[in-house]
């Protein structure tokens, strides 16, 4: 999708959003950062991060635009509203240098994610991203293992589990694994956005010739009952345009982009087949997909 889609206000905020993540994983990434919270705190306030993180809440307002709702729905969320909470703690005066490094990679995911969205944005990179680069799990896990959530102003902790030893590679190129990006940061939002503290749990398995993917959180009363009713007669409806709160764009991107990866368009046969699923129990509500192994 080009740039030209975009509302002029819209396309001059995507356009600020990458250039603002470039210097964010640029500091992020540096010696200095890792020494102490300055750098990237002088950088957040030059750059006007509060005015930002208010026009891009206003992504797809704009009548005359005619981006679609998943990739405006992509841009305001994916690794972004984790990323600004993660230097939301930093300039609250905490520190920890794994956080200095969950920034860079959440902001490393973020650009990927903007590049598979809209391909004009930054055709250099975006050429790269094209090449055949194996990408291995831990590029996908490294970015979970510090990632920052709350819900209700309370703090959510993230466990994330690697089943076994192995690193396999999920992705040959820098566009499939923004995909699967992607499809991981909306179950993971999805989950946060729902989830009764104290915590939300992901977890990476290998099964046959595929990764599997399980986002696990438990829910409130008022999700519990509402799932239910949904889940029972046709779970096809949750991966529709199902949504308790939000916009319901998220589970049809991962029913998209698997469908995509496995040639199965048919949300039903995605369902029957395993490759996306729901399911809950008691008050714990589980998500999955399943992404094809690369030389599997």
């Amino acid at each position: 999708m080009p740039l030209a889609v975009f509302d002029p206000e819209d396309r001059a905020t995507v356009v600020a959003l990458y250039a603002f993540l470039g210097e964010v994983l640029r500091v992020a990434s540096s010696d200095e950062a890792l020494r102490g919270p300055q750098p990237l705190l002088e950088m957040t306030e030059t750059h006007g991060l509060a005015d930002l993180v208010d026009r891009v809440k206003k992504l797809g307002r704009a009548p005359q635009g005619s981006a679609p709702k998943d990739v405006i729905h992509d841009i305001r969320g994916g690794a972004f509203n984790a990323l600004f909470l993660q230097i939301s703690r930093v300039r609250s005066g905490s520190f920890r240098r794994a956080w200095i490094a969950s920034i860079a990679f959440l902001a490393r995911d973020h650009r990927k994610m903007m590049r598979s969205l809209v391909a004009d944005l930054d055709p250099e990179a975006r050429a790269r991203d094209l090449e055949t680069i194996p990408h291995r799990l831990t590029t996908l896990v490294e970015a979970l293992r510090e990632f920052p959530a709350e819900v209700g102003g309370r703090r959510l902790d993230v466990d994330v589990t690697v089943d076994g030893p192995l690193d396999p590679t999920i992705a040959e190129s820098c566009v499939e694994c923004g995909a699967i990006d992607r499809i991981a940061y909306n179950l993971l939002n999805n989950a946060v956005r729902h989830a009764e503290p104290p915590r939300v749990w992901v977890s990476f398995l290998s099964v046959g010739d595929d990764l599997r993917v399980i986002v696990q959180n438990r829910v409130s009363s008022a999700d519990r009952a509402a799932l239910e009713a949904t889940l029972s007669p046709d779970a096809r409806v949750l991966f529709g345009a199902f949504s308790t709160t939000g916009s319901g764009q998220g589970l049809q991107i991962v029913t998209y982009l698997v469908g995509s990866a496995y040639g199965v368009p048919d949300s039903g046969e995605l369902l029957r087949g395993g490759y996306v699923g729901a399911q809950l129990r008691g008050g714990l509500f589980t998500t999955w997909f399943h992404w094809p192994l690369s030389g599997a």
